[in-house]
């Protein structure tokens, strides 16, 4: 017999576990901040990969998500680092070119002041 079947186990809510949309709708929020993804949980090596890779639906590049890493710890397991995310409006293909130049210009005007 090729395949058992059963119930997956249920899905790992925990320490790890980030509510994407909402974090999508914050950087939003503040187009062109850098923001740093909470720090006491401690990201994991592979949030950041799942992030560069665009595996992760809400937070995808075409949708303006650009990603940082920084202090990674990869001699222990799980492998940790900090990831810093921001919303950038001229990456994002899911606005109008209308939108994305008045996201744009609110970036433009924060960097002057």
């Amino acid at each position: 017999m090729l395949l058992k079947f059963v119930d997956p186990p249920e899905p790992r809510v925990g320490k790890w576990s980030y509510d994407w949309t909402a974090v999508y709708r914050q950087l939003r929020e503040h187009p062109g901040e850098w923001a740093l993804l909470d720090h006491e949980k401690q990201p994991r090596v592979s949030v950041a990969n799942a992030l560069r890779d665009s595996k992760i639906s809400q937070m995808r590049r075409d949708r303006g998500i650009q990603i940082r890493t920084a202090n990674g710890k990869y001699d222990q397991s799980p492998k940790v680092c900090d990831i810093y995310l921001r919303y950038w409006p001229e990456a994002d293909q899911s606005i109008s070119e209308k939108e994305r130049t008045a996201l744009m210009k609110i970036i433009g005007e924060k960097e002057n002041t």
